[in-house]
Order: C-alpha cells, then sequence, then structure tokens
C-alpha cells in the first residue's frame, strides 16, 4: 500500500459507514493495492487493516474502541481482503468458531488440523494467549472440551497475559467460572490442582 500521511487519531464522522478509512482519510477503492477493509466487532464503520493496526498498536486495550462510535472494537470483522493471519487485532478462525458456539465447524477445522488443539492462540479481545480448551472451559462447553481433549490437547497449559489471569488453566478457568462438569472432566484426564490455589464456589 502507498504510504500515506495520517492523522494523529481517527477521524469522529456522523455517518454509520465511512467510504474512506477513518485513519487515512482515504478511498478504499482506486488504490493501486487493494486494502484490507474491517469493521469494529459491535457497528459497521471500515478502517484500513494496516491503519487501524498501526493506530491499535498505540492504544492501551481499552482505548481500542471505534473512532466514530466508541463501541468496543475488538476483534476486528473483515469485510473485504484476505489479512495477515498474524493479525493482533483479527481472531483466529478456529477461536472464533469457538466463540460463536459454532461446534460442528470447529470440529472440521479440527478434523484437517488435529494440531489446532495443542496451539495457543492471541485473542484481541481480552490481549492474551489461550489454547482452545481455555476458551471452552471458561464457556463450560463440556461437549468441546472433551473433543480438544482427544484432539490432543494439553489439560495444564497456562494462559498468557499481562493480567489477572496470567499463568491460569483451563481447570481454573472453569472453577472461576462455576462449571462444575467441566472441572470434573478436567480432573478426571489429569489436570493439576495446584496447592493453595482456592476454587470458586461450585453448585
Amino acid at each position: 500500500m502507498d504510504a500515506v500521511s495520517s492523522p494523529s487519531s481517527p477521524a469522529s464522522m456522523d455517518t454509520e459507514v465511512a467510504d474512506p478509512c477513518l485513519v487515512c482519510l482515504q478511498d478504499f477503492y482506486g488504490r493501486e493495492v487493494a486494502p484490507v477493509i474491517v469493521e469494529p466487532r459491535q457497528c459497521q464503520h471500515r478502517y484500513d487493516l494496516d491503519c487501524i493496526t498501526d493506530w491499535f498498536q498505540r492504544q492501551p486495550l481499552n482505548k481500542r474502541v471505534c473512532s466514530c462510535c466508541q463501541k468496543p472494537a475488538l476483534p476486528l470483522r473483515v469485510v473485504s481482503g484476505s489479512p495477515d493471519t498474524t493479525n493482533p487485532f483479527i481472531r483466529n478462525e478456529a477461536l472464533g468458531a469457538l466463540y460463536q458456539g459454532d461446534t460442528e465447524r470447529l470440529a472440521s477445522m479440527l478434523a484437517s488440523e488435529p494440531e489446532l488443539a495443542s496451539r495457543s492462540f492471541h485473542d484481541p479481545e481480552f490481549d492474551d494467549l489461550k489454547t482452545l480448551l481455555h476458551a471452552a472451559a471458561q464457556q463450560g462447553r463440556k461437549p468441546v472440551v472433551e473433543l480438544l481433549i482427544e484432539k490432543g490437547a494439553n489439560v495444564n497449559a497456562c494462559r498468557s497475559n499481562a493480567g489477572m489471569e496470567n499463568g491460569f488453566t483451563a481447570l481454573m478457568s472453569a472453577a472461576e467460572n462455576g462449571h462444575k462438569l467441566v472441572v470434573e472432566l478436567l480432573i478426571e484426564k489429569g489436570a493439576n490442582v495446584k496447592p493453595g490455589w482456592r476454587m470458586a464456589s461450585l453448585p
């Protein structure tokens, strides 16, 4: 993409869907290299992925919002184009399928790529690194937890972030959110109960 001059902060506009990128103010269409166009998850204001990525990388997590409506932006949704799979503000497809409750699509991905069960993914909404097992345990999705363990997920893998949940295992996430059946399953499958760590009250 050609270099463009960017304002010090994204422009604020009243229109619901803007034709130009709200960071660089250039129209999306007619460029020599077509940009990847994205929208924040709670609105339809549109941005050039390169521009909004550069902007968000300079902001703390709580400031990564749409410049127009101030709604939470992450994870970004792709409108058109093929983004770099390592972009930190677009949620991995497998993690997205899990959060959307699309178990069938997730199972299909795991069937073709079983190694997904063992990988850690950056979650842009929380700015942390987690496995699919962490996400499934946190949401209490026992069938998905069973599927992931069957595919080789490490029940003792730890989350990594700069916040309170740094070092959390899937067992801790399930217990903290009151998912008793998932807790029992994880312990049965070899999850370690760390000495001195207090579980939340379980039903």
